[in-house]
């Protein structure tokens, strides 16, 4: 072991104590301290199992078709049900649209009934009657003639077409279809005269009421009705000769039918 050099010698003052603990002591080698263990590397996570993809909704089930007779709904659609009606229940159709005075409406109906029974004479008339008011004369005569034709004895459709031959101006076909309602000559222009009044062909009836009278001058009947046509003709002094006429041939029977009686 070295020596120290004295205290003296050197001028430095050192501890005994502290001395003899250095030199006693042994000698230690410092290490660097050690490095601390790397943490284990985590383990990898286990592989992911695949993820099913997830499946398709399924669709909504199919809304049957609409069958005839059933209803449909839609949003903001009331339903309406399809109903088939019959040839009698299109029949009453006809009839209550021709009393509403709906003519077109009726004919529509009228159609429909002789689509299911084209022969039904009743439905035939009044599908004439229906064309008639619309404005279609000769479709009605058409008609008519086709109930004649089905129905030899009908005299309402004998009628009807002779007053349709008078608004066409053809006096000898309304008097061939006026000898299907009977009588003699007078009677038969006196049945004509009266079917044109009753349609409001005021002209056609004053005519046919004089030949009336031509034929039997004192037709208290003829008379009265000539009365009438004139008075609504405008002719109120006509009208009222007329009545006097009547009068005079046969007051008991001509009273009934003077205006306020």
């Amino acid at each position: 072991m070295a020596m120290m050099k004295d205290k003296e010698q050197t001028g430095v003052y050192v501890d005994d104590r502290l001395l003899d603990a250095l030199l006693g002591a042994p000698s230690q080698t410092q290490s660097a301290p050690p490095e601390p263990e790397a943490a284990p590397a985590p383990a990898p996570p286990p592989p992911a199992e695949p993820v099913a993809a997830p499946a398709p909704a399924p669709p909504p089930p199919a809304e049957p078709a609409p069958s005839e007779g059933k209803a449909v709904t839609l949003p903001g659609v009331r339903p309406q049900v399809r109903v088939n009606l019959s040839p009698e229940e299109h029949f009453r159709q006809g009839l209550e649209r021709l009393d509403r005075g709906d003519a077109a409406g009726a004919v529509r109906a009228f159609e429909r009934c002789l689509s299911m029974k084209p022969d039904w004479t009743d439905a035939l008339f009044n599908q004439a009657l229906a064309l008639w008011r619309s404005g279609n004369p000769n479709a009605a005569t058409t008609v008519f003639e086709r109930v004649l034709e089905l129905d030899p004895e009908s005299t309402d459709a004998a009628a009807a077409l002779a007053v349709l031959a008078l608004e066409r101006q053809d006096e000898a076909r309304a008097r061939a279809y006026g000898q299907m309602l009977g009588g003699t000559a007078w009677e038969i222009s006196y049945n004509l005269a009266l079917l044109s009044q009753q349609q409001g062909a005021l002209r056609q009836a004053e005519v046919l009421y004089r030949q009336v009278l031509a034929a039997k001058p004192e037709c208290v009947e003829a008379l009265v009705n000539l009365g009438h046509v004139l008075r609504d003709l405008g002719a109120d002094r006509e009208a009222a000769d007329c009545w006097r006429r009547a009068a005079n041939s046969n007051g008991d029977a001509a009273r009934p039918h003077f205006p306020g009686e």
